[in-house]
Formats: C-alpha cells, structure tokens, sequence
C-alpha cells in the first residue's frame, strides 16, 4: 500500500513538471503548392498550313487561290441592232407584175459588228403596210430569198386584202423550230433580205395598181445560232470576289519573301471567235486598309489577255494566260485578305474580218489560279501570334492565394527549333483585347533580365518569381475567374538574315504555382 502511494505520488510530480514547462499549444501548419497549367503550345509559321489557301510542299510554304471567270451567254450579242425596211417607202405596183426590193439588214452601231452568212432565228417580227383603195385586190404574195421556214422551204406569205393596212408576222422560234436567214454552207455575208411582191385580184381585167407596199422590221432581230463575223462586241463577266482567310502571325507577314510566283487565267471559249479577256484584278489588306490593282487593259497595252476559238459548236478552245510576275508579286506582297475580278468583259475584237460562229447559249468561263511559294526571311522581327491563353482560376484558388499565399514562380519549359535565339516576353491582363496593348504584368520586367533561349535548343527550364503583391494583383479578383495570358517572340538575326522553314517551331509548356501556407 506505501509503495503504491509513493509512485502516485512521483507521477503527480512529474506531470505537473511537464506541464509547467509548455507554455501555449500551437496547431500544425502546412505549406501546400497550388498548381494552375498555363499553355502546352507549339508555335509560329507550321501553324500557318490550313489545307485551304496554305499549303507546304517540299519545305516551303505555297500559297494557293482561285477564283472564278464566268461570262454571260453569247446570246446578249446576237443581235442586228437597226432599223431594216425597204428602200421605197412607198412604191406602185401595177398589175400582173411582179415588184422585188429588199430589207438592209446591216448592224448600224459605230465600232461594232455583226454580219451573218447564216442565221437561226430567235426573236423577229417582221411587218407589212400595204395601201390600196381598189376594192378588187384580193390578197398579195411576198416571196423572200434569204429566209426560210424550219422545213428549209423559202419563205412565202399570203396576206389576204381583210388584212390591209398593216400587218405582222412573228418569225420568232417555236419550241425547236426556228425560221433561218441564208444557207449555214455559204460564206457570203447576207447585208439585204430580197423579196418580190405579186397581186391576186378577184375580178377580171383591167386592174387597177396598188398603191404602195413597206415591208420593215424595228427595233432587233435575235438569233440562236450565227455563222459570220462579230467584231467589237462586249460578253460581261460576272463580278467575283472571294475572302482570304490566313491568320498571319503578327509581325511576320513582314518577312515574308515570294518566290516564282504565278497567276493564271484559264479560260474555255465556247464561242467560234478569239476572246479578249479585260478587268480589274485587286488585292485588299482590310486591316492595313491597302490594296492593289492590276487593269488588264491598261497594264498590258490595251491587249489585255487573248483566249483561242471554239473549233465547233458544242465545242471550247482550252487556253491559258499569265500575268508579269512583277505584277503578282505586287499584288501578293501586301499579305490580301480578299481578292475580288471587276469590271470583267470579254470582247470579241476580230479586227481582221474572220468568219466565226456563236450560239446563245455558248459563253467563256474558266477560272484564275494564284500559285506563291514562299518563305520567311527573318531579319529581328517581333512575333506576336494570334493564340492568346485563358487561364482559369477558381473563386477558392483566388482567395486562397489572397489569405495565405507566400510567393509564386512561372515555370516555363521551352524547345527552341529555330536557327536562331528567341528572348520570349509573356504578358497578363484580365481583359483579352489588351493582353498585348496594356498588360497588367508583363515578363521580364526590365531589358536586364530577358529570357533568353538559344537557337536549336531544347529543355530549356526559365523560372519567374512573383511577389506576393505580383500575386494578388494580378491572380486575385479575376473577373468572371479568368485571365488572359499571350507571348511574343523577339527573334535575333544579330548575324544575319535567316530562313525559316515551316518544320522549325517553338514549343512551350508553362504552369503557374504558389506556395499556400495553412494553419490548423
């Protein structure tokens, strides 16, 4: 029982010992990393290939556009513009004898021409006047040389005295068939339609004469289907214009060199004539408000670009013009974001008379094609690209590191392919649109400390430090708990002007952390 006593008694006296030596109980504490992945990026020109207008083939950069060429029908010409009637207005015509005259049919428009051998006809009214005050004629017939019905018979027309004064026939086509003027074998140019002019009276001799008889047309004749000679006339091309959609790094749009560049028209001419193909070409830079103009007419001494003749009907004349590769480099050189054809004609200009042929529907139509290759000649630009990062950080992760963070690091992973050194500059801001304008923290923040990395080198580790303000002004109070990261990449051609090839890039991996420290 004593001993037992006494070792109760040394317990108490050592705890109390014990216990008089802590002063105050502290909680644990915790450093903890918070950890946010900033990019995982490969850039600058590889980027640029995107399979519509940016090719790359072997090891440089081409790039390809086309637009189109497209005339209206042949048909918009394939008129006799006058006015066609006999020579006489008015004329006698005695009985039992037959009157001839004719109808001129020449195209009377200055500097045109439009004369047929052989003509199908599309649209034609031909029309008639006949004064007679006799009582006793009966009908007239009018018999023509040059026109024929679709059954190939020549053209003859009764016109009965109930019909006097004026009358009408419409030679226009029906369904498929179609009145012709002159013989599609012949070569001679048809200017006058003769016709001859007989009486029928209804009693018996003698007969008095008629008065006069006018055979005329106004205003067109249209035909379908020519065969003859057109000179001077104009075919409209339909305006084109077609946006370019290549997001060039800015700033390396300026180093872009053009080699061998080419831009073709390749036109099929359905039309039985050479074509002369004029209009604007022009090159637009919207955002640098440029642009360039090529005249077909006026830059290539009023010949524009001539196109070979169909060899028949049905079929087209394949042929291709290029401009001056000092004209396309100009057009390609201010990097065009549209490239629009204005003002497009093609003009038949058969200055030498040669017979042809044209049918309504027969038109040229065809295409242009712009081939660039390219590369980029770097001589110390600054390359901003287009991509700008949104990094996400959570309400907690904000107020987190607003309460407890200590400092923080950026950690940057960088592989460098360039044959030449990169310093690389990073910048921060809530707002996307200021990221590069007005950044609200930017690295390096002085010109003695640039993140340098060297050319043709890989893994290499660049750390930035953030302060604990660095921290909370910049990571905290995020609106919409987004921010906006982007980089710029000053490239060093201190030795000289290099080449870069589409296969060489930049690769970065990047993350943010912090030390949080917590109590418990």
């Amino acid at each position: 029982m004593k001993t037992k006593l006494f070792f109760w008694i040394i317990f108490i006296l050592i705890s109390g010992v014990i216990i008089s030596c802590v002063d105050n109980f502290e909680a644990p504490e915790w450093n903890i990393e918070l950890n946010v992945p900033l990019m995982n990026e490969t850039f600058l020109v590889s980027d640029l290939e995107d399979g519509e207008n940016i090719f790359i083939e072997n090891g440089d950069f081409k790039f390809k556009h086309n637009g189109e060429i497209d005339s209206y029908s042949v048909g918009t010409i394939m008129n006799i513009n006058s006015k066609g009637e006999s020579e006489y207005d008015y004329f006698p015509i005695l009985p039992n004898v037959s009157v001839s005259d004719s109808i001129n049919i020449e195209d009377i428009q200055q500097n045109e021409r439009f004369d047929v051998s052989y003509g199908k006809v599309e649209e034609w009214i031909l029309r008639f006047n006949i004064q007679n005050n006799s009582g006793v004629l009966d009908k007239v017939i009018l018999g023509f040389g040059e026109i024929f019905r679709p059954d190939g018979t020549p053209l003859t027309i009764e016109i009965n005295s109930s019909d006097f004064p004026d009358f009408a026939i419409d030679l226009s086509r029906i369904d498929d068939q179609y009145f012709v003027i002159g013989d599609k074998t012949g070569s001679t140019l048809i200017t006058d339609l003769h016709f001859s002019i007989e009486s029928v009276y209804n009693s018996s001799p003698p007969w008095p004469p008629i008065d006069s008889v006018k055979v005329y047309f106004l205003d067109h004749i249209y035909f379908d289907e020519m065969v003859g000679v057109i000179n001077n006339k104009e075919i409209v091309v339909s305006d084109f214009e077609k946006n370019i959609d290549i997001d060039y790094p800015q700033g390396l749009g300026d180093a872009i060199e053009l080699k061998n560049t080419e831009l073709t028209f390749n036109i099929w001419n359905k039309i039985g004539f050479d074509v002369l193909l004029t209009g604007k070409l022009t090159a637009i830079n919207e955002e640098k408000n440029t642009e360039y103009t090529i005249d077909l007419n006026s830059n290539y001494n009023n010949t524009g670009f001539l196109f070979n003749a169909a060899p028949a009907i049905g079929d087209s004349a394949f042929s291709s013009n290029s401009l001056l590769k000092t004209d396309v480099d100009s057009l390609m050189k201010i990097l065009p974001s549209k490239i629009s054809f204005t003002e497009g004609k093609f003009l038949v200009r058969n200055q030498t008379s040669l017979t042809g042929f044209a049918y309504s529907k027969a038109n040229a139509y065809g295409s242009y094609n712009v081939d660039v290759p390219f590369t980029f000649e770097i001589n110390n630009e600054k390359i901003s690209p287009d991509t700008i990062f949104s990094v996400e950080i959570s309400r907690d992760n904000q107020d987190n590191i607003e309460e407890y963070a200590q400092d923080g690091r950026i950690t940057l992973t960088v592989d460098n392919e360039l044959p030449l050194g990169v310093n690389v500059i990073i910048k921060f801001s809530a707002n996307k649109d200021l990221v590069y304008s007005q950044p609200s923290l930017e690295f390096p923040q002085n010109s003695n400390n640039l993140l340098y990395i060297q050319a043709e080198t890989v893994d290499n580790e660049i750390i930035l430090e953030l302060s604990k303000d660095d921290l909370i002004n910049n990571f905290t109070n995020v609106p919409n708990d987004e921010l906006f990261m982007g980089l710029e990449f000053e490239l060093d051609a201190s030795n000289g002007e290099i080449e870069i090839k589409p296969e060489q890039v930049i690769k970065i991996i990047g993350s943010l952390s912090t030390t949080i420290n917590t109590k418990r």
